[in-house]
């Protein structure tokens, strides 16, 4: 297909009932910019790291519901978070 919207709708034809959109930059910015999802799960690494495609900045229309953290340990380098955001109205 040649767009999100068009992908989206085979997935729900389909029988899916949460189809995931996994990037990069542009397609995660058009899917929030399009209103296109209600549900965010975010792995946020406790570093900083230099780049040049982030995620969009979020607006405060997304709420954190669920969070799990873990510390580095011997198979992880870096401390991390994992979120879950959903869309309020």
């Amino acid at each position: 297909v040649n767009s999100l919207e068009k992908a989206l709708d085979i997935a729900k034809k389909n029988g899916d009932k949460e189809p995931f959109i996994i990037g990069g930059g542009e397609i995660y910015k058009i899917s929030l910019l399009n209103n296109l999802v209600d549900k965010i799960y975010l792995t946020r690494i406790h570093e900083n790291f230099d780049g040049d495609t982030f995620f969009p900045e979020l607006g405060p229309e997304w709420q954190e519901v669920s969070r799990r953290d873990y510390e580095k340990d011997k198979k992880h380098v870096h401390s991390y978070s994992f979120l879950t955001l959903e869309k309020i109205n």
